[in-house]
């Protein structure tokens, strides 16, 4: 027997869409859904996916750095002369 899980449209403070839900119990997680307001107050993003429980989980999008790579500073130039 499957477990049974609700999963409710109303999730911290966001309306997830017919889209999400459809999205949700296909695949196990949505894309990236904007708009998520935490317990003080600040909001995020993130995607929702399902545990091996089936309890939903967040699943957070990795940062961006520009160009991919960060930037080494450059060495300054010596302007004593070494003799």
């Amino acid at each position: 027997m499957l477990p049974q899980h609700a999963v409710y449209r109303h999730f911290l403070n966001k309306e997830l869409t017919e889209k999400h839900m459809q999205q949700l119990l296909k695949s196990g997680k949505t894309r990236l859904i904007k708009g998520f307001q935490g317990k003080a107050g600040k909001t995020f993003d993130a995607c929702l996916a399902f545990d091996k429980n089936y309890n939903l989980t967040f699943k957070f999008p990795k940062e961006k750095t520009g160009s991919g790579e960060k930037s080494k500073p450059k060495p300054k130039p010596n302007s004593e002369s070494e003799e």
